[in-house]
């Protein structure tokens, strides 16, 4: 019995900062102007196996089981204004600007949490069996639809085992193997389920502007798994001593 955790984790900082005084070619005499950018991107990545192995005559099996757990998470953010009231404040100090301000910022967050096992029988190297499942969960995905399982099976009749091709010394090992399997994909971004404002200014008259808010995009309740299933079978030959390898699928 063996256990085996992993964990693994990727940072990524990211600062911009940008300055003209009046001068520059970009305010041609006018008013200075600063911006500066920040993003700030994590992933973290935890994996737990569990094999357990036993072997009894020309019996050999193997049952692993396990889980995994992806977190991404990313967040920015840009402020611009111009108007300082001296250059010495560069990009460090927006809240200064006096004209022209802006600002905005964004968070992205996503999980994805995977619980697979997996069956391997082996006789005399002769007969082999193979089946797994694994179940998925997305939190991009929409509510009802965020997990789904893949399952999978294989099986292979090593032929140069058989007495039949014994005495072929030519045949280096031959080997039949059919399988089916599915598998999952999940292409879609955050909050892509979900239905989106976006905010404008809006004024009438000469009275002052106020912000409001308009839908961007409209949500979709149906975003799911994308599966597919795929079927083969095949036929691996090694001859003259592994000299030549041939696959036919």
């Amino acid at each position: 019995l063996r256990f085996r955790s992993t964990f693994g984790a990727d940072f990524t900082d990211v600062f911009e900062g940008v300055f003209a005084d009046e001068y520059t070619i970009r305010n041609n005499g006018g008013q200075n102007s600063a911006s500066n950018y920040n993003s700030n991107f994590m992933h973290l990545q935890l994996e737990n196996t569990l094999t357990y192995n036993r072997e009894i005559g020309d019996h050999n099996f193997q049952v692993l089981a396990g889980n995994s757990f992806i977190n991404d998470k990313y967040v920015t953010s840009y402020s611009y204004g111009s108007n300082f009231p001296t250059n010495t404040f560069l990009y460090y100090n927006m809240f200064a600007a006096q004209s022209e301000i802006y600002n905005t910022s964004s968070f992205e967050r996503s999980q994805m949490v995977s619980f697979f096992g997996r069956f391997h029988y082996n006789y005399k190297d002769r007969y082999i069996f193979q089946a797994t499942m694994r179940g998925d969960g997305a939190s991009t995905l929409a509510e009802g639809y965020k997990w789904a399982s893949f399952p999978s099976a294989s099986v292979a009749w090593r032929m140069s085992e058989e007495d039949f091709l014994s005495d072929v010394d030519f045949i280096s090992d031959m080997k039949l193997r059919l399988s089916y399997g599915t598998s999952g994909k999940r292409s879609i971004d955050p909050y892509k389920t979900q239905g989106l404002f976006y905010q404008s200014v809006y004024t009438w008259g000469d009275e002052t502007p106020a912000n409001g808010y308009f839908p961007a995009t409209i949500s979709n309740d149906s975003l799911k798994w994308e599966t597919t299933a795929t079927t083969d079978l095949g036929l691996d030959i090694r001859l003259f001593k592994n000299r030549i390898s041939l696959s036919f699928d």
